[in-house]
């Protein structure tokens, strides 16, 4: 009898054991589940232009909280980019963005990235009246013809191949004056002052002029658009990747020796700069900081306007 009862009591206790261990196990795997969902990289197709559209791409192309599939393109490249819809997200010039729409993109702008700060520079070469200028097909190059009426100095414009060739032919003396978005100006001034011990004047701030004709203090240059599928569907991971990409694109401005850093790992010549230094150097004159199209609509429909690009109100997110 006593034999029974300890049996009885034996196989009660590996019962027990049994269920604790069940019990524990499924509490293991609540907890692997819990982390895995915490930590699974969020997966986003996206594209951008060369140049600083790309710098935002680059803030978040090492972050291992982002499956990031991305491609950086040359500006005659990004239309096909928007009529194909293949990428949940575009980064481009507001010009070639919009204008894709218009013609049946899918695309929504949900951000500005950048904002002007283009200005014209003279080297006081009095016997010319010439302007050394690389046409990039951007916002800027837009405003700028817009407004040359409005530029006496200039009377001859002389086209160049890149920013680096306009920083040569202004440094040589070739022209009297360049016209130049940063991280390019601070370049041009740093590489005058050191060749000539004296800094180049600035004769216009692009947005100064477009102020005038306009009456709002600024204007976007660079957007990111994103599908509107994707936007529907994925919005809290769409929203969670612009947060991230603001966030590391402002750490630069604090710490901009990182650029470098992150240009070891990243090849910076796919993104359109040879020389790392031009953008250490000139990334806290950059006016590139994401702000969402909803805290900036007037200024974005204001440029609209004033190009005549075609939009519709749902064009823009709110």
């Amino acid at each position: 009898m006593k034999n029974k009862n300890l049996l009885r009591i034996i196989v009660a206790l590996f019962l027990i054991l049994i269920i604790a261990c069940g019990i524990l196990f499924i509490i293991y795997l609540n907890k692997q589940n819990a982390v895995n969902d915490k930590t699974a990289p969020t997966s986003m197709t996206i594209v951008s232009t060369k140049g600083v559209d790309s710098l935002v791409i680059a803030s978040v192309a090492d972050d291992r909280s982002i499956d990031l599939n991305y491609a950086i393109v040359d500006k005659d490249q990004i239309k096909n980019e928007f009529m194909s819809a293949n990428k949940d997200m575009i980064i481009a010039p507001i010009n070639l963005g919009m204008t894709a729409i218009n013609e049946g993109a899918p695309y929504q702008l949900l951000a500005i990235t950048s904002r002007a700060d283009t200005k014209i520079i003279s080297n006081n070469t009095a016997y010319n009246a010439k302007i050394a200028y690389y046409d990039e097909e951007g916002i800027n190059d837009l405003v700028f013809d817009s407004l040359l009426d409005n530029i006496p100095e200039i009377r001859t414009i002389v086209e160049c191949a890149s920013y680096e060739a306009v920083i040569d032919a202004f440094v040589n003396k070739e022209v009297a004056m360049a016209i130049l978005p940063e991280p390019y100006l601070t370049a041009a001034i740093s590489r005058y002052e050191s060749e000539y011990d004296k800094k180049p004047s600035t004769i216009y701030e692009l947005r100064n002029l477009y102020s005038g004709a306009v009456g709002e203090n600024d204007y976007p240059t660079g957007a990111i658009f994103v599908k509107k599928s994707t936007m529907t569907d994925r919005t809290n991971e769409v929203i969670e990747i612009v947060n991230t990409m603001r966030t590391n694109m402002a750490t630069w401005k604090s710490n901009p020796t990182t650029i470098e850093t992150k240009a070891e790992k990243l090849s910076f010549d796919l993104f359109g700069f040879n020389d790392t230094k031009i953008l250490s150097d000139g990334i806290n004159n950059m006016n590139n900081e994401i702000i969402y199209a909803s805290n900036c609509r007037d200024q974005i429909i204001a440029l609209l306007n004033y190009l005549q690009i075609p939009y519709k109100d749902s064009d823009i997110v709110s």
